[in-house]
């Protein structure tokens, strides 16, 4: 695989990992203030949270596997036809 070809797949790889970290940390403070609404409540009976968390958490992995590909394909279709630039990333790990 060609440096420009791993740049542009290193990028989309990028764009994924940062939508994730976006959409679930939104996700997850809005879990984290019903906690703190539940916690808080003085003696009525409110159930304690659910699991919709893991749910959203898969919605979050499912958006950001998109933005992903959508962003490989992108940076893969700037190579092939020369226009713009690719982002460049060193070869270390």
């Amino acid at each position: 695989m060609s440096d420009a070809t791993t740049n542009a797949v290193k990028a989309g790889v990028y764009t994924a990992l940062w939508t994730f970290i976006a959409i679930f940390g939104l996700s997850l403070i809005g879990w984290l203030n019903d906690i703190v609404g539940w916690a808080t409540n003085d003696g009525a009976v409110i159930s304690f949270p659910d699991a919709t968390v893991l749910v959203k958490a898969a919605a979050a992995a499912a958006a950001a596997a998109a933005s992903g590909i959508v962003g490989t394909v992108i940076r893969l279709a700037q190579i092939a036809l020369g226009a713009g630039t690719v982002p460049q990333y060193s070869n270390k790990v």
